[in-house]
């Protein structure tokens, strides 16, 4: 779910609202031309999504850029939906802050990887683990790290259920707030997710080979 930024003859943003089915492809869900990006207007926009939805259940997931009045909106809107982060959005926004910050591209590259491998981690161990190579490696009170400090990235686990989960925690420069967002996977860790979901994957399409053959 995301704006373009007023790439059209009115000038005004046009939300676009996709979805990802189980063969991993992306199907279009709807649009809306809205005048400014606020939190009112978003709220009218996902109400009237809200209407589409008859006899089925809300989105269970929804990935968004870091923008808070969408944020303010899809909380008040569907409360149920775990609201994510788009990675891709997430590597931009570190690449445009700390990249000018290194005086050359080889120590770029280094700070870089180990990012990736803070992002991509699959337990809890990793994760620190690796977050802790960054401190140790350029410094817990550099700038870079505490930009990304700044962004707030933990894993915390729930002990009652054995469930790994990712918090990411926005604080915004400009408001003195902190919101918190969750994707949850149940039971087992997200490498046991991500096992399941590849083999769930590779099962959907044999199925759809055969019924080609």
């Amino acid at each position: 779910m995301d704006c373009t930024y007023k790439t059209n003859r009115y000038k005004m943003s046009l939300l676009n609202v996709v979805g990802v089915s189980s063969f991993n492809t992306t199907f279009f869900v709807a649009f809306a031309f809205i005048q400014e990006e606020k939190e009112h207007l978003y709220s009218w926009a996902l109400k009237n999504i809200k209407a589409l939805y008859h006899g089925i259940s809300y989105p269970s997931v929804i990935a968004i850029d870091r923008d808070l009045a969408l944020l303010n909106a899809l909380e008040k809107e569907l409360p149920t939906s775990q609201v994510l982060l788009c990675i891709w959005h997430i590597n931009k926004n570190v690449t445009k802050n700390c990249k000018s910050m290194f005086p050359t591209i080889d120590s770029w590259k280094v700070f870089y990887s180990k990012w990736e491998k803070i992002m991509y981690s699959t337990t809890k161990h990793e994760f620190e683990c690796q977050w802790e190579s960054m401190k140790e490696k350029f410094g817990t009170n550099s700038i870079p790290v505490a930009y990304l400090n700044n962004l707030s990235l933990k894993v915390s686990s729930n002990n009652d259920n054995n469930t790994l989960r990712l918090e990411r925690t926005l604080k915004s420069q400009s408001l003195n707030n902190k919101k918190s967002f969750t994707l949850r996977l149940e039971p087992g860790t997200l490498e046991s997710q991500s096992k399941k979901i590849t083999i769930t994957l590779r099962g959907s399409s044999l199925e759809r080979s055969s019924l080609i053959d």
